[in-house]
């Protein structure tokens, strides 16, 4: 989970602020996170991931030979498997 961030404080391990307009944290570098309690956690987790889904696109490709054979010997198996 990498974060962005925006007009915030970096301090360092002497305590030293320092300012950044736009800040990136990649997420091995995350240990934890504090979430004020004025947030309604859930709903914001929510809100982040139905920003971040997109539909799939369905794309009509041509099958390989093997996908094609592959397809076939499962429509047989199941065949045989009803016939049983």
């Amino acid at each position: 989970m990498n974060i962005e961030m925006e007009d915030c404080y970096y301090y360092n391990s002497r305590g030293r602020k320092y300012p950044f307009e736009s800040f990136f944290v990649k997420a091995r570098n995350i240990r934890y996170i504090h979430i004020p309690d004025n947030k309604e956690v859930l709903k914001t987790i929510k809100n982040q991931l139905l920003m971040f889904r997109q539909p799939r696109q369905i794309v009509n490709k041509k099958r390989t030979y093997k996908e094609k054979r592959a397809r076939n010997y499962q429509q047989e198996l199941l065949v045989n498997i009803s016939k049983q």
